[in-house]
């Protein structure tokens, strides 16, 4: 027997499935089947049949957000590897590719303390300065290491010191510099909690000055931001004394990031539940931290980037649900100069 219900605990799983990949304001819509034994719901919650009660709600929810966000890890492969005739599961590393220039700039600090939050990952050898340009991984770490299919892309230059332009097969791609490196930090920074980053102690700690509120909201968080590398303390009425931040944050604003994450959580509340409070303060945290807009990279710097993102677990998406990347075929682009039509 199959019955239309309504729920509002199913709508917040999907959501929380959908979670990272819908930018704020869009919800998602779907119809969900539901197959469970008939003794472990209770269908007398509403006159009309609208509704029921699960024996074990947190489970069903729990499977519902589970299953949603399998099921959409699983379908973001990016076009150009879609194009890709022979595109495997396994995808070798791509050969040299002729550089547009020689590099002589340094690899930014914005990347290089990334495997100091992840134990046992070992960063991606960034390009020779030769004549080419090397692959970013070797061939030997492909069995171990998720491809996307970014690292495989042939960056021409930057656009507007804002978007890697980059070449696939038969793809033109546009990398968005701040949305990858904010999927890049706040995957690492969530691994770090789960590891109990490390810290870098600041040479002058930072004071804050809050509000009642958003002072009031920080304070029981603290050893839950210490867990992410954050070393925050009381100073007095509403205001705290920052004494160290995760590495990769070390050239942030701590100021405006400490400030916006105690906004956030005194806007937020703690109803959503620890996982997705710590959620929204590595969004914050990420941000902050990621490579701006605006600002000049070397080839190097952005193949570098390339590579990274490619070891994410969600490398199509900023941690705010934003494309990190968009594309456009060789047809749609000669479409657009009506070389065909």
């Amino acid at each position: 027997m199959r019955k239309g219900i309504k729920d509002r605990g199913l709508q917040y799983a999907l959501f929380e499935g959908y979670r990272g990949r819908l930018v704020k304001g869009l919800f998602p819509v779907a119809a969900v089947f539901i197959k469970i034994p008939f003794d472990r719901i209770d269908v007398n919650v509403h006159p009309a049949k609208t509704e029921v009660r699960f024996a074990d709600q947190r489970r069903v929810y729990q499977c519902m957000k589970t299953t949603v966000a399998s099921a959409l890890a699983a379908a973001q492969t990016p076009p150009w590897e879609k194009d890709s005739p022979s595109r495997s599961e396994t995808i070798q590393a791509p050969g040299p590719l002729r550089s547009p220039s020689i590099v002589s700039e340094p690899v930014s600090r914005y990347m290089q303390s990334i495997e100091t939050l992840l134990p046992g990952t070992e960063a991606p050898a960034p390009a020779q300065e030769t004549g080419n340009i090397s692959p970013a991984l070797s061939p030997g770490q492909t069995d171990t290491v998720p491809k996307h299919g970014f690292t495989g892309l042939q960056v021409i230059g930057q656009l507007f010191n804002t978007y890697i332009v980059c070449q696939a097969e038969n793809r033109l791609v546009l990398v968005d510099q701040h949305a990858a490196h904010e999927r890049i930090l706040f995957e690492a920074l969530k691994q770090a909690r789960e590891n109990r980053g490390a810290s870098q102690g600041l040479l002058v700690p930072e004071t804050i000055d809050l509000t009642h509120s958003a002072a009031a909201a920080l304070e029981p968080m603290l050893e839950d931001l210490g867990a992410l590398g954050l070393e925050i303390e009381p100073f007095g009425k509403n205001a705290f004394v920052v004494k160290a931040v995760p590495p990769l944050l070390s050239d942030a604003d701590v100021s405006a990031m400490v400030q916006e994450i105690a906004e956030k959580l005194a806007d937020t509340g703690f109803s959503p539940g620890i996982d997705t409070i710590m959620d929204d303060v590595l969004h914050v945290m990420a941000c902050h931290g990621a490579i701006r807009a605006h600002q000049r990279l070397s080839v190097r710097e952005m193949e570098e980037l390339l590579a990274r993102l490619d070891l994410c677990e969600n490398p199509m998406h900023c941690p705010h649900g934003r494309p990190t990347s968009i594309s456009w075929s060789t047809q749609e682009i000669e479409k657009l100069f009506k070389r065909i039509v």
